[in-house]
């Protein structure tokens, strides 16, 4: 009997081609929570309802619920005080910052609710020059009425602009700051009135609330990188793995994405502009105009973007002799007597005119075409790239591949991999004519738990 090689394979598995698969990545994309003013309930100056003084605790400190952060130190101690049956119990803080930023801001307050039943919980505020003396003449309400199932922290929300009740003139927003009152009244007669509050914030805008972007990346053509390390020779412990050497890349070639894509990149953030700089192209005739006693001829653009001033082109339309076609600009804010190869763009606040996106030349070019490239003013959503928020944003990424049989076909079997602390290194901003892909590329680092990533298998 001859020995021979056993030709019986074990089956293996492998994965079904990206290009017969609609593969997907999707991020998440997690900012940290903006509040300018962040009250700890430890300062309170005043509490009434009760002559029994608040206690405070530090540890009592709720979970972060308004942001999806792994890990977020930002929420404080509980304060509590306690009153009579039946009694509403009020806690006053003293808050001095630039409150007229805040006309359409939003104030957020942790309540704890020791059981379940409805509870009529509110705030009141007063401007801090006005209210010296914590009298709470003049100012604004906001009220809820709030029903838990069960003992529970939970963040409320009230928006300054939507006042449930106007005491007075109401609350004067100054530059000086609030003096904020925070109440609970027992919705029954015979119940204990009681106030349990942590970390209180106030907000600019109830936009600030907006932490999350999904991204979806679509048409996914590569999805490479490796997993490596480093070895250590060391003559007491002999060859190891160097774990400060282990790097997780993931490059990621896609053909499709969602429109808020740019919030993948850490450099983007939310700027302050509502209007953008559009160029366009205008053919205009040369009229006749008199401006301070001197004929001039112009055109006018009134939706020029005045900002943005320094890219007005002037050619004239009908002339052969391209280099000599194109007027120069004159910088004088009025008008003045020019040659024929310049032009002035006149601004009202800096001239006598009023209108706005007049553009004046030498009276001799009355009559003739101009071609006009000029920063037309649109609508639009301002971002800024800059440093300032590099370290504020979270990046979860997820993507799934499926299993195939021995003979590539798909098992309905899924890897589903879940990467929960990425920083995207390489951002797409590549525009091609012939691969219409873009490429990104993420590191991956340990999680909260220490993980770098999960993976799951399912059917």
């Amino acid at each position: 009997m001859s020995c021979k090689r056993n030709a019986i394979l074990a089956n293996k598995i492998s994965y079904v081609p990206l290009d017969e698969q609609a593969e997907e990545i999707t991020l998440a994309v997690t900012k940290e929570l903006e509040d300018c003013v962040l009250i700890n309930t430890k300062n309170y100056i005043a509490f009434d309802g009760t002559t029994v003084p608040p206690v405070y605790s530090r540890f009592g400190v709720p979970d972060d619920m308004l942001q999806c952060l792994p890990s977020n130190c930002r929420n404080t101690g509980t304060l509590t005080v306690i009153g009579g049956v039946g009694s509403e119990v009020g806690v006053t803080f003293r808050e001095r910052f630039d409150a007229s930023e805040y006309v359409v801001g939003v104030v957020a307050v942790y309540f704890t609710f020791p059981a379940a039943g409805t509870y009529t919980v509110g705030i009141q505020v007063a401007d801090i020059t006005q209210d010296v003396n914590l009298s709470f003449v003049n100012f604004d309400e906001f009220t809820k009425q709030i029903t838990v199932d069960s003992a529970k922290t939970i963040p409320i929300t009230f928006r300054l602009e939507d006042p449930t009740n106007v005491e007075g003139t109401g609350w004067d927003e100054t530059t000086g700051g609030i003096n904020l009152r925070v109440f609970n009244t027992p919705t029954e007669a015979t119940n204990i009135g009681r106030l349990d509050i942590s970390s209180i914030s106030l907000l600019t805008s109830i936009e600030a609330l907006e932490l999350e972007d999904v991204i979806v990346v679509g048409c996914v053509e590569d999805n490479t990188g490796d997993v490596t390390f480093d070895i250590t020779d060391s003559s007491c412990f002999g060859a190891r793995y160097d774990s400060s050497t282990l790097t997780i890349e993931r490059t990621f070639t896609g053909g499709k994405v969602t429109g808020n894509y740019h919030k993948s990149n850490p450099l983007e953030n939310e700027g302050h502009l509502e209007t953008a700089p559009r160029m366009e192209n205008r053919k205009l005739t040369v009229k006749p105009t008199t401006v301070d006693g001197i004929e001039f001829g112009f055109v006018q653009v009134p939706d020029i973007n005045l900002n943005e001033c320094s890219f007005v082109f002037v050619q004239l339309a009908d002339n052969c002799n391209v280099v000599d076609s194109i007027l120069d600009r004159n910088r004088n804010p009025q008008a003045t007597a020019i040659e024929e190869n310049k032009f002035i763009v006149l601004d009202p606040q800096m001239s006598g005119v009023t209108e706005i996106g007049k553009i004046i030349v030498n009276e001799n070019l009355v009559g003739q075409e101009l071609i006009v490239r000029f920063p037309r003013e649109v609508k639009a959503r301002h971002y800024v790239a800059n440093l300032s928020a590099m370290h504020e944003r979270h990046v979860t990424l997820t993507y799934e591949k499926q299993l195939a049989t021995p003979d590539g076909k798909g098992t309905g079997i899924f890897e589903i991999f879940v990467f929960r602390n990425v920083f995207v290194t390489s951002f797409p901003q590549t525009i091609t004519g012939e691969g219409k892909t873009f490429p990104f590329t993420v590191r991956i680092e340990r999680d909260e738990n220490g993980n770098f990533y999960d993976r799951f298998v399912t059917q």
